[in-house]
């Protein structure tokens, strides 16, 4: 039995040689993580490391500890359901890096913007090198093949047909420097009658509305 990432499971199994082997056998799709079970994934980790989160208000003057706020963050945000994990990866390693001993602190997730100011934060370090004149085309076919309008005409995320972008050497070079473990800005997706990649929601959509008419940037990244 093998266990991996649905986003990862590509570069798991091939670098191991075993890639082939996947279509001899069964696989097995678990469930996206419900409410109670992300609430452990960002529980018990802490914990066991010996971090606290700060009792506190949120933005409405309610009382909640700080690791039910960032939930209520994450649910907020678009494609939460399908990409909740790498979502709070990014946020939560940077909330630990503002640490105070061993508390987990509101003035520091608010410091560092919330989780949507932690993806952008992450997208921008991950994007750099391709920000250059030479690389901005590139960056721009992938993004913009990774987002739609939806029916009140606001900015998406799309899922992308995955021989749609490998047709595109310059364009699969950026799709496996976003799905390495360190970034993680493209989600795997696999069933039995597409496979593709889509973005998480704060890495295409904040680029693509860099471009776009202010009035239409908000719809863009939230």
């Amino acid at each position: 039995m093998v266990i991996v990432v649905a986003d990862q499971w590509r570069a798991t199994l091939g670098s191991a040689g075993l890639l082939a082997a996947l279509d001899e056998v069964r696989r097995f799709a678990l469930a996206a993580p419900r409410d109670g079970e992300l609430r452990e994934i960002v529980e018990i980790p802490a914990l066991r490391a010996g971090l606290v989160f700060e009792q506190g208000r949120d933005e409405q003057g309610r009382e909640k500890a700080l690791d039910q706020v960032i939930l209520d963050d994450l649910e907020r945000m678009s494609l939460h359901v399908e990409a909740p994990l790498p979502l709070l990866q990014v946020a939560l390693a940077q909330l630990e890096e503002r640490k105070e001993g061993n508390l987990l602190t509101f003035a520091a997730y608010r410091e560092m913007g919330g989780v949507v100011s932690a993806i952008r934060t992450h997208a921008k370090a991950a994007l750099a090198e391709w920000q250059t004149a030479e690389q901005q085309p590139v960056l721009d076919r992938l993004l913009f093949r990774l987002v739609q309008r939806d029916p009140q005409q606001r900015i998406v995320c799309r899922l992308a047909p995955r021989k749609e972008i490998e047709a595109d050497a310059e364009m699969r070079a950026l799709e496996e420097h976003l799905v390495a473990p360190q970034w993680r800005l493209l989600q795997g997706h696999n069933d039995q009658d597409t496979e593709g990649a889509y973005a998480s929601p704060m890495t295409s959509c904040w680029i693509t509305s860099r471009r776009l008419p202010d009035s239409e940037r908000t719809s863009a990244t939230t």
